[in-house]
């Protein structure tokens, strides 16, 4: 094979999947179950409970200017009292990330400072964390807060959200199964629901 024949068979080679991963890259972006990009197309709007990568699509999509943002000691605080009891004008929303350092919630707070003007944050200072000082890593998802819009889409390039973005997936595996912001951290109420099902039958 000559020069000439071997360059036009690599340029051909490299370009051939091209069209399917801009496919597959513009159904990602359509589909966006964490709504990182937008609200959801075609569907009603679903959560999920892992609030480290679910803020952010709260954050920029949704109309909320004060935050209650801790550990699962403030998971279950209603977001809806906090705005009936502190001030009815504000419009509150629990983005708790469950076992959080201060460390993770820096990322998501940063966030909200450098791109919102909030109101008001209701935020827990964990004795455990104080004493220990925990740093936790937080590269599988820090980059969704970095304003890079680009890179966001590292988030939906594994096999799980492929398929399901290429069968536009209802199942809750794929997009979440809360359909109520404001219950997003609550685990609380499913704790008592699972229990009272369990003493019933």
């Amino acid at each position: 094979m000559s020069d000439k024949n071997a360059k036009k068979f690599i340029f051909i080679s490299l370009l051939y999947p091209l069209p399917f991963a801009v496919i597959i890259l513009g159904l990602i972006y359509i589909y966006d179950p964490l709504q990182i990009f937008h609200k959801p197309y075609f569907r009603e709007a679903t959560f999920f409970t892992d609030m480290r990568k679910q803020a952010l699509g709260i954050i920029k999509h949704y109309k909320f200017d004060s935050y209650i943002i801790g550990t699962s000691m403030l998971e279950n605080t209603d977001s809806k009292e906090a705005t009936n009891k502190l001030n009815s004008d504000d419009k509150w929303i629990n983005i708790s990330l469950s076992g959080s350092s201060f460390n993770e919630r820096a990322v998501v707070l940063d966030y909200i400072f450098q791109n919102q003007n909030p109101k008001h944050i209701i935020y827990s200072l964990d004795g455990s964390h104080i004493v220990n000082r925990l740093n936790i890593k937080t590269l599988d998802w820090d980059f969704l807060y970095d304003n890079n819009l680009y890179n966001d889409i590292k988030l939906y390039i594994n096999s799980k959200f492929m398929i399901c973005a290429l069968q536009f997936s209802d199942n809750e595996r794929c997009i979440g199964n809360i359909d109520d912001i404001y219950q997003i951290t609550n685990w609380y109420k499913k704790i008592k629901k699972d229990l009272v099902d369990l003493i019933i039958g």
